[in-house]
């Protein structure tokens, strides 16, 4: 146990995660400078970063003013959108499209500047990305969006919002003292947290959810007595969301006022659609376009634009589309600049009227949730909880949850440190992690986060955990999502073989789903084709296939690499699958390598439109009954890159329920000690085939 009243250097901590954060902001403006600066237009289209030669065909009002445009491919080409990138969400330029600088490279020593080949470089417009179908890309504009050209491109841009609000959020830090609060003098290791017995109880407490297991309701008890902190280490599949509800609920039972946050707009979302059935007081902040359409009637402007108090509002919205229809219709420019300056008046008028609305109905919400960094957002000023409660807090730097904890009393984290950490661009600095405020307990019985190899990989749930151990982390042990033989390898290897199954879980196979035929597929948990000594080796972009290098993940060297061979088999094993009658949408295949995956959505895309494809980074916290993985690496050099990432394989290993196929190469994958443990215990327990 760290030593009591010891003087915490909140200055000193302050300046090195500052330095951190600023680091990690200009490594990724730089990444996204170079791509848009090098690449002309079809290039950054090719890599998924651009979409090319569309035009507009829908212009209307949007929610907090701003205005959506939609835009499609140009007629006569195609009706739909070119593979890409782009998620909701997402930010976003448009700008005026040219043929001349379509394919035209830019030039460094100007620069950046287009080479004498292409046109003036385009002038782009900030957008967000709100609505996505396979023929039409929507954007929403704060300001007035450009709408005189024919031919349009979208681009992703780089949003430094996100490093603004964690520096301020830091540097309010400073004018605190450690000692002002017990919340504080727990964090910065001054003094321990403590738990009353029994939990207070001024108000009655809605029932607890007879679901709840016993290792789920000593995490719920913990949150309920914990003076300053409660930490919730939920491995894969073991109800960490389930167990997050209840505090909620039994929170606002007894009076108090919540902000729940996630690292991710989908982590809020899921906790939202979770929250919603038990009649809670909740509002979702939050830009619209990044919320999922079955939450919106929870969202702060939905809730503004339909409550009584904005019935003035909705006036001046519709004042607002009828002017915005006039933009449309202008026949010369002295005519659209004239709509345009009405549509201003207007749009600040709606503005105006929906902030006083908004202050009320935060004002009167029991629950917030909203992203970590929307917590920092001036809608959260001045509001003040008795409770903080962040999900994904594995996932998440700690300056980004500094952006939410500084507004609680308490705070209740639930993560877990052996699954993906959070996404770093910057190398680690000089001299390697900092100590200060590196305490460490002795008595954890837990499983301990990995070594890191970048200081903000080091969460606050991290930094927690080695400070404070037992004292604050309840560990949820019974998992709902796997087979037994699927569940035991990550549990023997990151868990200290601690996960049982439940009942229901522990034999289930994908035969057992309805109209699924039993065969050699369906009838075993476990497949593992070996491709060794088949020659099936990788392939790397931008080597022999004429296309340019893409770094599939920060810190791996070279192009993205792919495997032609290991798409076949994916391809034949989910044939196989649905032959049987596993449904398209119950199976996905994922890898931890972009080109991998660009390339067997193409080859899928239009034969099983649902069925999913997607990166290990981008599939943790989801499931399904079925999952294949697409290991790639197989060459002479028996290279593995970040396959011997461990958290990245724990998650590839732990999104199937009933079903796990890994196809990879043993000789390749045995140079890693944990790649090779992975394919014995694949080997011993599953069903072991060759590629033929």
């Amino acid at each position: 146990m760290p030593n009591q009243n010891e003087p915490a250097n909140v200055e000193k901590f302050v300046d090195e995660q500052i330095a951190l954060v600023e680091a990690e902001r200009q490594a990724e403006l730089d990444e996204m400078a170079e791509l848009l600066n090098s690449q002309p237009p079809l290039e950054l289209q090719r890599m998924g970063l651009a979409l090319c030669n569309l035009q507009v065909t829908g212009v209307k009002s949007g929610l907090g003013g701003q205005t959506i445009v939609d835009y499609e491919p140009i007629s006569g080409t195609t009706t739909l959108l070119p593979l890409h990138k782009f998620r909701v969400g997402d930010t976003a330029s448009a700008a005026e499209y040219s043929s001349k600088n379509a394919t035209a490279k830019k030039s460094k020593k100007s620069g950046g500047a287009a080479s004498s080949t292409a046109t003036t470089p385009m002038q782009a417009t900030p957008a967000v990305v709100c609505r996505l179908s396979t023929t039409r890309i929507s954007l929403a504009f704060k300001s007035d969006p450009p709408l005189d050209s024919e031919r349009w491109c979208i681009t992703r841009t780089s949003n430094p919002t996100t490093y603004t609000r964690i520096i301020t959020s830091l540097n309010s830090l400073r004018r605190l003292s450690p000692l002002s609060s017990t919340l504080l003098s727990s964090i910065f290791a001054i003094s321990p947290p403590s738990f009353a017995s029994p939990p207070p109880s001024a108000t009655p407490q809605p029932p607890v959810s007879a679901s709840l297991n016993a290792p789920q309701l000593e995490a719920l008890r913990a949150c309920l007595t914990a003076d300053s902190v409660a930490l919730i280490h939920g491995p894969p599949g073991t109800g960490k969301t389930a167990t997050l509800v209840e505090v909620v609920r039994a929170l606002v039972g007894r009076g108090e006022k919540v902000l729940v946050c996630a690292a991710s707009n989908g982590g809020v979302d899921n906790l939202v659609a979770r929250l919603s059935p038990h009649s809670l007081c909740i509002l979702r902040l939050g830009h619209p376009a990044r919320l999922l359409p079955t939450v919106l009637p929870h969202s702060l402007d939905v809730v503004v634009r339909t409550s009584p108090e904005g019935a003035v509002a909705r006036d001046a919205r519709a004042e607002l589309d009828a002017a915005l229809g006039k933009t449309g219709k202008a026949k010369s420019g002295a005519e659209r600049r004239e709509a345009w300056k009405e549509v201003k008046v207007l749009r600040k008028e709606v503005s105006e009227r929906e902030r006083k609305v908004e202050r009320e109905v935060i004002g009167t919400a029991k629950v917030i949730l909203t992203t970590l960094s929307g917590a920092a957002s001036t809608l959260l000023r001045d509001s003040q909880f008795d409770t903080v409660i962040i999900d994904e807090a594995t996932q998440a730097t700690e300056g980004e949850c500094w952006c939410a904890v500084g507004k609680g009393k308490r705070l209740i984290m639930a993560g877990d440190p052996w699954q993906l950490p959070p996404t770093i661009k910057s190398r680690p600095p000089r001299g390697g992690t900092s100590t200060t405020l590196a305490k460490s307990a002795n008595d954890s019985t837990h499983p301990r986060a990995p070594p890191h190899t970048h200081p903000l990989e080091r969460t606050l749930f991290d930094r927690l955990a080695e400070t404070w151990g037992d004292l604050v982390v309840r560990m949820l042990t019974v998992q709902y999502r796997m087979h037994t033989d699927i569940m035991e390898f990550s549990s023997s290897q990151f868990y200290r073989s601690l996960l049982t199954p439940y009942l229901e879980v522990a034999s289930h196979l994908l035969c057992e789903l309805p109209s699924v035929a039993r065969t050699e597929d369906t009838e075993v948990p476990l497949v593992f084709i070996d491709t060794a000594g088949m020659e099936m080796y990788e392939r790397e972009e931008g080597k022999g296939v004429g296309e340019g290098k893409r770094r599939a993940v920060v810190g791996e060297e070279g192009g993205s690499k792919y495997n032609e061979h290991e798409m076949e088999l994916c391809l034949t094993h989910v044939r196989a699958l649905v032959t049987a009658g596993v449904a398209p949408a119950q199976v996905c295949i994922i890898s931890p390598y972009a080109a991998q995956v660009d390339r067997t959505l193409a080859l899928t895309r239009e034969t099983w439109p649902d069925l999913e494809v997607g990166t290990v980074d981008g599939f943790q916290g989801r499931e399904k009954e079925a999952v294949i993985v697409s290991c790639v690496r197989s060459n002479e050099r028996g290279v593995v890159g970040f396959l011997a990432e461990r958290r990245r394989m724990n998650v590839a290993l732990t999104r199937a329920r009933r079903h796990l196929c890994v196809i990879g190469d043993s000789e390749t994958l045995g140079r890693d000690p944990f790649l090779k443990a992975m394919c014995e215990y694949l080997g011993e327990r599953g069903d072991l085939r060759g590629p033929l």
